[in-house]
């Protein structure tokens, strides 16, 4: 079985498992500063984004569970809002999103 043919496999058992992937095209500032992150902490690009997507995604879920716990204790949708835009720059409430 040659290389591709196990990412294959390897894809279409991840794919099974509810697993997506997704294509991303990163250049200018961005690009610059993933390879150059990488390259100081000695990774290659792919393991570092990869680490970055990661942290983005847990600050999220962190961001919609107290976003829902204020919603618990009484806050309005605005102050979820207002306090989501001033602390992670997000704009929806954890009321409007999955």
């Amino acid at each position: 079985m040659s290389g591709a043919e196990r990412m294959q496999r390897t894809r279409e058992r991840h794919r099974s498992n509810g697993s997506r992937e997704y294509l991303l095209r990163i250049q200018g500032p961005d690009l610059e500063f993933v390879e150059a992150s990488a390259a100081a902490s000695g990774q290659t690009p792919t393991k570092f984004l990869g680490s970055l997507i990661k942290l983005a995604l847990a600050t999220g879920r962190v961001a919609r569970k107290v976003g829902r716990e204020m919603l618990d204790a009484g806050a309005t949708d605005e102050e979820v809002d207002a306090f989501m835009r001033k602390l992670y720059g997000m704009d929806a409430s954890p009321t409007r999103t999955p």
